[in-house]
């Protein structure tokens, strides 16, 4: 006979007697990223490899596990369905972040028509920030939807569809789903215990993209990367980061299992350079020594790259030149802000002359930084952004090779106090599916005038040629047929050209009635990349340039 579906979506009432179908082996699970905006990222999702490594290594030969990782072009949405409709996968999960929610549920829309019989799960941060009210908006989507650590509702999910009874995954902590009778919800997943966590490396990954790679400057050279978590959350506080709305404190696999991963998949892909996205890797030391001494001894040559929060990198500062032998090649910091009052609302426990400190100390030991740095707040003053900028000239940062430093606003995440702070002041709360546009939350007029003309005149209509003509120059400086002096000009002119956003933002902070780029900038006006107007630069540079040398006779 026949079972009741549940509205919207291809599985039985919770409240049917009689189980769904049992499926044969292996059964086939299939978790779909959902970049954004272009090609995939060359960084795989590791918590969905994760996720389908643990499936594998629990339930081996009746299930295969696999990622999907391509773009969101027309082509790569194409080569996806063809894939998934090749695979035929009886579970599909999906990731989900707080930047993409919208996009990510027309997708699934969009694939449920072409896998009528598949079970649809939602995982992923958002889901976990904005529970239970996930399931309430979008459980006609999902047939189930997980919050907190998702490996074992995950499992208990592919359980009961192996078996054909998911009574028992309906009970399972951090799984939910709606019914005839409404929303169901079961409290978030206990966090996984670190000697159950799996090798992320053993999911096939099928994807239309690039493959990872590390700029080494230091030895000039590319080389091959992989990515890994060797933690998971954060001991910091900080008021606008979504992991402390995450269950869960700070844990770390074992230094053995984590060689060991690397070990086994070195011997499959022989990378060169391993990307930690921990959230904050150093923060136990003695950790951090075993670890990296672990893999110098068991892979030597490999380079690795990290992240950081000021305060624990400071405290290893004495290890750094050790880290560095041993392949330590960039650390990614969470700067954040030059204003002491906004390091304050951001709860960074952190003053300006500490992150001063840091990132002197990355560009002694000849790192490359990753500068994580919120130019713009909903409450900031003009006195504040001059003070963030004055920061990025003093700690010596305008050469950065990358611009989103000048570009990034504050993001309003779900379950975080800063969200709750300005849903406060605005008397309501915001669409939970959504980062509110920081453009809209300015209180200062002033502010509001130069976030305009900035991101929305300049970055927009003129950065993408200014990082085209700097990748022209780097090119030309490169070519083995370029000679001293154009080669020394044409850095000369990328120098110059590194410091327009600066520039531009600073007079906007000065000139109260700008009100587009090229107002702040008059070479803006007309944009002419000739050598002779980007030298014209200089005479407005804020850092003091040296005279080109004479030609030798």
């Amino acid at each position: 006979m026949a079972e009741p579906a549940v509205p919207g979506t291809g599985l039985p009432d919770p409240g049917s007697a009689d189980p769904v179908g049992r499926h044969a082996t292996p059964l086939r699970v299939a978790l779909v990223a959902s970049p954004l905006g272009g090609p995939p990222s060359q960084v795989h999702p590791i918590g969905a490899m994760t996720v389908a490594s643990y499936l594998q290594t629990q339930l081996g030969e009746q299930v295969e596990a696999s990622v999907l990782n391509f773009g969101s072009s027309p082509a790569s949405r194409a080569r996806a369905r063809a894939c998934l409709a090749e695979l035929a996968p009886a579970v599909v999960g999906f990731p989900i972040y707080s930047s993409h929610v919208h996009e990510v549920v027309g997708w699934a829309r969009e694939l449920r028509r072409l896998l009528p019989g598949a079970v649809f799960v939602a995982g992923g941060p958002h889901v976990t920030l904005s529970w239970p009210g996930f399931v309430q908006r979008w459980g006609s989507v999902f047939d189930f939807s997980v919050s907190g650590d998702g490996e074992t509702p995950m499992l208990a999910i592919v359980r009961g569809v192996l078996a054909g009874d998911l009574t028992a995954a309906r009970e399972h902590p951090g799984v939910g789903w709606l019914s005839g009778g409404g929303v169901r919800t079961n409290p978030a997943a206990p966090p996984l215990p670190v000697q159950d966590w799996t090798d992320p490396f053993r999911c096939p990954v099928l994807h239309d993209g690039q493959p990872l790679v590390f700029t080494d400057r230091r030895e000039g050279r590319v080389r091959r990367a992989v990515a890994l978590v060797s933690s998971r959350s954060c001991p910091q506080k900080c008021s606008f980061c979504a992991i402390i709305a995450m269950p869960g404190g700070w844990r770390a696999a074992p230094t053995a299992t984590l060689v060991e991963w690397l070990a086994a998949e070195h011997r499959r892909s022989g990378f060169e350079h391993v990307y930690f996205m921990d959230a904050n890797f150093f923060v136990s030391a003695d950790r951090v020594r075993e670890l990296i001494g672990a893999l110098a001894d068991r892979l030597p040559g490999v380079t690795w790259s990290t992240s950081s929060t000021v305060g624990f990198l400071l405290a290893m500062g004495e290890d750094l030149p050790w880290l560095v032998e041993r392949g330590l090649r960039a650390i990614e910091m969470g700067i954040e802000s030059g204003s002491p009052e906004q390091l304050r609302f951001l709860n960074k426990r952190v003053s300006v002359q500490r992150n001063r400190q840091a990132v002197e100390l990355v560009q002694r030991n000849r790192l490359e930084l990753g500068l994580d740095y919120i130019m713009f707040y909903p409450d900031q003053t003009v006195p504040q952004l001059m003070e963030n900028l004055a920061f990025l000239a003093d700690a010596r940062l305008l050469d950065e090779e990358y611009f989103d430093h000048y570009t990034n606003a504050l993001e309003l995440y779900p379950g975080t106090p800063v969200r709750a702070e300005f849903e406060r002041r605005a008397g309501r709360p915001f669409d939970p599916d959504e980062l509110p546009d920081p453009g809209s939350l300015f209180a200062d007029p002033q502010i509001q005038r130069i976030y305009q003309a900035f991101v929305g005149d300049f970055v927009a209509n003129h950065l993408p040629a200014i990082r085209s003509r700097i990748n022209e120059l780097r090119r030309f400086a490169a070519g083995p047929d370029t000679g001293p002096l154009d080669r020394q000009l044409a850095r000369l002119q990328i120098f110059l050209l590194r410091h327009v956003p600066f520039k531009v933002l600073r007079q906007l902070c000065e000139d109260s009635s700008a009100t587009t780029a090229a107002q702040a900038l008059p070479w803006l006006a007309e944009r002419s990349f000739a050598a002779d107007a980007v030298l014209a630069l200089a005479d407005s540079t804020p850092l003091r340039l040296d005279p080109l040398p004479e030609p030798v006779a």
